[in-house]
């Protein structure tokens, strides 16, 4: 078997393994769900339903550039096939987080579930980001500007966006924060990654999206 062959047949096999990985995350995520005791609760108490339903669109947007990730980008190195395993890692450490949100009443005891889980969730971004922005860098000769461009945004809003949560949540946390109305720092950082992601790309499009542009 050709050495491309054998790539191409890893690179399957890795993307099989993470849609099952996957897939099983939101299966666990609905096993988070329970009947509470009385039926009023599902409207007095309906932040279960909200930590389901966010979660949901998390990891199924997640799995979305998952999957462009491998469409495009993906090389399969020891470097990204150990990259890939610690962001499906982060899955399941985010169906976890929202199972302890869920079971916790007390607010303080809320709110530290609430930055466990967004910690999770900024390492699962920023990983992304790393993979996407390594075979943009690998593959940048193979790929005309649009995917590029593509490329590189997503690697953007992962890098950023993902360092952006974990720097909010080490600001919100080294406040000895105890309530929800603690969670300033962590707004911040997520509005300033999200400009600083808006503003880069907008002044490298031009010359990422040019054919012509070299490494």
């Amino acid at each position: 078997m050709k050495p491309q062959e054998r790539a191409e047949r890893l690179t399957r096999r890795i993307e099989s393994f993470s849609d099952v990985v996957i897939g099983f995350g939101l299966a666990l995520l609905a096993l988070t769900l329970s009947i509470p005791p009385h039926i009023v609760e599902l409207v007095t108490n309906p932040w279960w339903l909200i930590a389901y339903f966010w979660t949901f669109l998390v990891i199924s947007g997640l799995w979305y550039n998952h999957q462009r990730l491998f469409t495009h980008f993906f090389c399969p190195e020891p470097l990204t096939i150990g990259l890939n395993f610690a962001f499906l890692s982060t899955i399941g450490l985010l169906v976890f987080f929202v199972q302890v949100f869920v079971h916790y009443h007390d607010s303080f005891q809320r709110f530290w579930a609430f930055l466990a889980y967004f910690s999770a969730f900024g390492l699962g971004f920023t990983i992304m980001g790393v993979l996407y922005l390594h075979g943009t860098w690998r593959r940048w000769l193979q790929l005309d500007g649009e995917d590029r461009y593509t490329g590189l945004l997503q690697a953007a809003r992962g890098i950023i966006g993902g360092v952006a949560l974990l720097i909010g949540v080490a600001l919100s946390a080294s406040r000895a924060a105890k309530t929800f109305d603690d969670l300033l720092p962590l707004g911040l950082s997520v509005t300033i990654g999200f400009i600083g992601v808006r503003v880069a790309m907008a002044i490298l499009k031009p010359r990422i999206a040019n054919p012509q542009t070299v490494r």
